[in-house]
């Protein structure tokens, strides 16, 4: 064995990124920023809602997005945007659909409402010096929260209404 070969070293491990809640947020935000007229009505300072938001990507685990979910729809009593975009639209999906069957166990069948909205963005990949594609990406939001009165407000004219 050669002096060389006991001087090199085992290759780093690659670290985990400790992710915070707010990093989280701010991650939604950009990921989102594209279907910001979408988003503005729900936003504005003259809005009743003001949803708490969670980004559904494809490799979160189901069971720990619907805890997450139920805990903040049925404890906090707060309206929750559901988020996502590409692949990781089938996966929301899911999660609010095991959500809403939850929901219906515990004796909460017609106290919450779903709206549901179906947006895209284009990204402009850049393959080369020369060449761009363009892709056209699906965005599907979903906002679960207490049932409200019958008449919808202005932000959610435009997205369609369940009764869970």
């Amino acid at each position: 064995m050669s002096s060389q070969d006991s001087l090199e070293q085992p290759p780093l491990k690659k670290q985990k990124l400790e992710t915070s809640a707010s990093t989280q947020s701010q991650d939604a935000d950009k990921m989102f920023k594209l279907s910001q007229p979408l988003l503005s009505s729900l936003e504005s300072n003259n809005s009743t809602i003001h949803p708490c938001k969670i980004v559904i990507k494809k490799g979160d685990k189901i069971e720990r997005r619907v805890s997450q979910l139920l805990r903040s729809i049925s404890e906090k009593k707060e309206p929750t945007l559901v988020m996502a975009s590409g692949n990781a639209i089938q996966k929301l999906v899911s999660i609010v659909e095991i959500v809403k069957t939850r929901l219906a166990e515990n004796d909460s069948k017609g106290k919450f409402e779903q709206f549901n909205k179906l947006d895209s963005f284009d990204t402009v990949i850049k393959k080369n010096e020369l060449i761009d594609k363009t892709v056209r990406t699906s965005v599907f939001y979903a906002l679960l929260r207490l049932k409200t009165e019958d008449n919808v407000g202005p932000e959610l004219k435009h997205w369609t209404r369940q009764t869970i």
